[in-house]
This record gives structure tokens, C-alpha cells and sequence, in this order.
């Protein structure tokens, strides 16, 4: 007889640092959603300064030739303010990316893959009354609002003898990023 172990995890953490003065924070995840090895994560960060919301979702197994994909989107508030770092504007992140993981090599103690991912994030300004000259003059010249299209492509080559508790091996990653503002 096999038994099933839980695969859901549930964390929370509390921290003070001298920028953000309280953090919490919080996630849920469960690594084998529904007994179909795919992986969710909600979690959400709070501090006076930053307050965030991310979901990611991951497919080991999107497709039979051994090709991943994941998924994430978030939601971040800044107040600078709140820090004691600035009173003149606070602003809105959001996006969402997806990736996929693509096998290339699988010898004897070494795989190869390739990293291909795209994405968006939004930013909003939000402009307070006593902004300094700079920023007025900032969002005069660009706007409050910006957008950007994320591309990215890396290489990853794990040499390790095993995946638990490895004794030899090496990884290497190599990642690169474009961003293009529309």
C-alpha cells in the first residue's frame, strides 16, 4: 500500500526592518495540485511602504515531449511615504508573464534546457499636490502611466549527480531580458 503525502504547504512571516517598519506576510501553495503534478502558489507581502499580491501556476508536463510551462501575474502598491522616503508620489505595478522550460539534452548526469518566457507590467504614478519640480516636470515630459512588453530567453546546463542531497555537480544558469516600453 502507498500512501499519499499532503503536498500543500501554508507559511506566514512577520519582520520589521527600519524602511518598512512591519512586514507580513503569507502564502498557500500546493505542489501537486489536484494529483496532476502541477504546482500553485498565492502569496502577499504587507508593509506600510509595499503591499503585493502574486499568483504563480506551473505545468511540468504541458507537453508529452517534456516541454514546462508556467505562469504568474501580480499586483504591487508602493508608498514611498509611508517610508519616510518621499511624499511627492506613490505608484501601481501589475503585470503578468508566462515562461516555458525546453528540454534539450538528457545524458547521464547532465541535462540541458532552454529558457523562453514573455510578458507585460503596467506602472501607474500616482502624482501628489506637493510633488517636488522634478517629478511634475517627470510626469509632464512621460506621462503617469507605462507599459512594457517583457521578452526573455536563458540556458540552463545541471551537472548535478542527483536531485535530492547532491555530493557533486555543478549548475549553470545564463538569462537574458528585453523590454520594450509602449
Amino acid at each position: 500500500k502507498m500512501d499519499e503525502i499532503p503536498s500543500a504547504s501554508l507559511s506566514a512571516g512577520i519582520g520589521y526592518s527600519q524602511v518598512d517598519g512591519m512586514i507580513l506576510n503569507a502564502a498557500i501553495a500546493q505542489k501537486n495540485l489536484f494529483g496532476t503534478g502541477k504546482s500553485a502558489k498565492i502569496q502577499t507581502v504587507y508593509s506600510s511602504y509595499q503591499q503585493t499580491l502574486s499568483a504563480d501556476y506551473f505545468d511540468p508536463y504541458y507537453t508529452t515531449s517534456g516541454i514546462s510551462r508556467g505562469m504568474a501575474a501580480y499586483y504591487t502598491r508602493y508608498d514611498p511615504s509611508a517610508a519616510n522616503l518621499s511624499s511627492d508620489y506613490s505608484f501601481n505595478q501589475y503585470g503578468s508573464r508566462v515562461y516555458y522550460n525546453i528540454p534539450m539534452s538528457a545524458s547521464v548526469g547532465a541535462t540541458d534546457s532552454i529558457n523562453l518566457g514573455y510578458g507585460y507590467m503596467g506602472t501607474k504614478l500616482d502624482v501628489y499636490d506637493s510633488a517636488s519640480t522634478q517629478i511634475t516636470d517627470f510626469v509632464d515630459e512621460y506621462g503617469e502611466t507605462f507599459n512594457e512588453i517583457q521578452l526573455s530567453a536563458g540556458w540552463t546546463h545541471n551537472g548535478l549527480n542527483r536531485a535530492v542531497f547532491p555530493s557533486g555537480g555543478f549548475i549553470v544558469t545564463g538569462k537574458q531580458i528585453g523590454r520594450a516600453h509602449v
